[in-house]
C-alpha cells in the first residue's frame, strides 16, 4: 500500500471511530506533558549531574519504579476492566466496591514490597552496585514508589468512568512539580543528587495530598461485612467483587487478578533487570548513556499508554466477541499506521542527542534508535494484546512473559561485557518480537475457536 493510501486509510479510520479518537486525544494530554517534562528534566539532569551522576540517578529511580510496579501487579488493569463494566451498567455500588478492593490490595502489596526493598537494598547497593553513597537516597526512592502507587488510585477511578480530562490532570501533576524544582536548581546553578531525589519525592507527595481529596472517601475504606471467622474475613477483604453480565468475561475478577498478578511480577522484574545487571557489570557513565537513550522513547511510550487507556475500558464494555471484533480490526489498522509512522521518529529523533544533552552522550544515538524501535513493534500489537485479555488469554500471557524475561536476562548477562549497553537494547527488541509472535498466534486461534460454533449453527 502506498503512503498516500495509508494516509487516506488513517483518516477514514479516525472518522469511523471519531469518539474514540477524541478520547485518545484527551488521554494523550498527560502523556504529552509527561514527554515534555521528562525530556526537559533529563536535559537538565544530564547537564547538571553529568553522565556519572545521571547513571547513579537512574539506579536510584529504578527502585521507585519497581515499587510502583509491584504496587500494581495487574490490580489497576483488573480494576479498570471490571469497574468500567459496572459503571457502564450504572451499578455504582459495585463500581465503588471494586475500587475499594483495588485500594486494599494495592496498599498491602506496596507495603510488603517497600519492607522487602528496605531489607534488601543495603546489600544490593554496597555489594552489587558498589555505590554505597546512594543508599539513603535509595530509601527515599522507596518512599517515592509507595506514594506513586497510592496516587494511581484516583487515576484508575477516573479512567474507569472514561473521564480522561481528570485522568490527565492526576497523571501530569508529579512530573510538573519535579520539572519546576529542577528549573529552580538550574537557575540557581545548584545541582546535587540528593536534592533531585527530594524534589521527586515532593512532587508525588503533593499529587497524593491533592487528588485523594477529590474522589469519594469511601474508596479508601477497609470496612467489610464480618463473618465471624478471621480467615474468611481476610479472604473477603482481598476478594474482588464479581461483575456479572459479559460473555467476554470467561474468568471472574479474582481469577483474572491472579493471572495478572503473576504476569505483572514477571513484567516488573523484567523491566528493571537490565539496569540492575548493568549496575554490577558497567560503570555509571554507560548507565547514564542508556538513561538518556531511553528518554527518546518517552513520546512513543506515552502514545502507547494513551491508546491503551482508551482501549481497556472500551473493550471491557462489549458483551460478545462478535461485537468486539470490528472495533479491534479498525484499531489494529490504526495502530499499524501509527507504527509505520513512528519509524520516522525512530530514525530522526535520536539525531538530536548531542544538541539536547551534550557531546558526552554521542554514544546514545544508535542505542536510542533500537530502544525506540521496540515501541514501534509494541504499538503494532497492542490492540491484539488487550483483546486477548477479553478472550481469556491471561492464562497464556504469564508464561509468555516468563520466556521474555529469560531471554532478556540471558542476553544481558552474556553480551553486556562485550557489547556494553547496546546488548540491553537488542534484548528489548527481541523481547517485543517474542511477544508479537505469541500474542498474534494465540488471539487468532482463540477467535477461530469462538467463531466455529457460530458457523456451525449457521450451516445447521
Amino acid at each position: 500500500m502506498s503512503t498516500p493510501s495509508l494516509v487516506v486509510e488513517g483518516f477514514k479510520l479516525f472518522r469511523e471511530a471519531r469518539q474514540g479518537a477524541v478520547s485518545v486525544g484527551i488521554s494523550l494530554v498527560p502523556r504529552v506533558i509527561l514527554a515534555a517534562t521528562g525530556l526537559l528534566s533529563t536535559i537538565l539532569l544530564a547537564r547538571g549531574l553529568g553522565s556519572d551522576g545521571l547513571g547513579k540517578y537512574a539506579l536510584i529511580i529504578s527502585i521507585s519504579t519497581l515499587i510502583m510496579m509491584f504496587g500494581d501487579l495487574g490490580i489497576g488493569q483488573t480494576a479498570v476492566r471490571f469497574s468500567s463494566r459496572a459503571f457502564s451498567l450504572q451499578d455504582k455500588p459495585l463500581h465503588i466496591r471494586i475500587m475499594q478492593w483495588a485500594f486494599r490490595v494495592r496498599v498491602v502489596i506496596v507495603g510488603t514490597a517497600a519492607i522487602a526493598a528496605i531489607v534488601i537494598l543495603p546489600g544490593v547497593v554496597q555489594s552489587v552496585w558498589r555505590v554505597p553513597d546512594i543508599l539513603y537516597l535509595c530509601f527515599l526512592s522507596v518512599a517515592t514508589g509507595v506514594l506513586t502507587s497510592i496516587s494511581m488510585i484516583p487515576a484508575v477511578y477516573y479512567q474507569s468512568q472514561k473521564r480522561y480530562g481528570m485522568y490527565a490532570l492526576v497523571q501530569s501533576a508529579p512530573s510538573v512539580v519535579l520539572l519546576i524544582g529542577l528549573l529552580i536548581m538550574a537557575v540557581l546553578h545548584f545541582w546535587t543528587l540528593d536534592l533531585v531525589v527530594w524534589v521527586a519525592l515532593a512532587g508525588v507527595a503533593v499529587s497524593v495530598l491533592i487528588f485523594s481529596q477529590v474522589i469519594p472517601a469511601s474508596i479508601f475504606s477497609w470496612t467489610i461485612e464480618k463473618t465471624g471467622s478471621m480467615r474468611q474475613d481476610i479472604r473477603t477483604l482481598f476478594r474482588a467483587p464479581h461483575a456479572q453480565g459479559s460473555a467476554l468475561e470467561e474468568l471472574n475478577p479474582n481469577r483474572f487478578a491472579k493471572y495478572m498478578f503473576v504476569a505483572s511480577i514477571i513484567y516488573s522484574v523484567t523491566a528493571k533487570c537490565d539496569i540492575w545487571i548493568m549496575g554490577s557489570m558497567l560503570d555509571s557513565s554507560q548507565i547514564g548513556w542508556y538513561h538518556v537513550a531511553n528518554r527518546f522513547c518517552l513520546p512513543l511510550i506515552f502514545l502507547l499508554e494513551a491508546l491503551n487507556v482508551v482501549l481497556w475500558p472500551k473493550l471491557s464494555g462489549f458483551k460478545r466477541v462478535e461485537e468486539a471484533l470490528p472495533f479491534v480490526k479498525n484499531f489494529t489498522k490504526l495502530f499499524g499506521l501509527l507504527s509505520v509512522l513512528s519509524l520516522l521518529y525512530v530514525f530522526f529523533a535520536p539525531l538530536a542527542t548531542t544538541f539536547f544533552f551534550g557531546d558526552q552522550y554521542e554514544s546514545s544515538v544508535n542505542l536510542a534508535r533500537l530502544l525506540c524501535f521496540r515501541y514501534s513493534i509494541s504499538i503494532l500489537v497492542s490492540p491484539i494484546w488487550i483483546f486477548g485479555y477479553s478472550l481469556g488469554l491471561e492464562k497464556q500471557y504469564w508464561w509468555v512473559a516468563t520466556i521474555q524475561f529469560a531471554v532478556v536476562v540471558a542476553i544481558n548477562l552474556f553480551l553486556l561485557p562485550t557489547l556494553g549497553v547496546l546488548a540491553a537494547a537488542i534484548a528489548w527488541v527481541i523481547h517485543e518480537i517474542i511477544a508479537a509472535v505469541f500474542i498474534v498466534f494465540f488471539v487468532v486461534m482463540r477467535v477461530a475457536k469462538h467463531q466455529k460454533p457460530t458457523q456451525t449453527a449457521d450451516k445447521g
